[in-house]
């Protein structure tokens, strides 16, 4: 186990990569599991940002998730 650090301090984690759909694509990321109940699940940076386009719209309350085209 490992620890990470916020802004409330620092807590033990596991890492590991799962699959994850998020509209039609589904991509592996990268995730830290928190070991307190207490945190809540986030999306993180790392692979998402990577595949997608991201917009926050805010006034909306949405989050839109556009994939980014694969190189060929």
């Amino acid at each position: 186990m490992r620890t990470v650090q916020g802004i409330s301090g620092s807590i033990g984690v596991i890492y590991t990569t799962v699959e994850v759909t998020i509209g039609e694509p589904t991509i592996s990321a990268k995730i830290a599991w928190a070991q307190l109940e207490m945190v809540p699940l986030l999306l993180g940076r790392a692979d998402v940002f990577d595949a997608f386009h991201i917009t926050f719209e805010q006034r909306e309350g949405s989050i839109l998730f556009d994939e980014v085209a694969k190189e060929k």
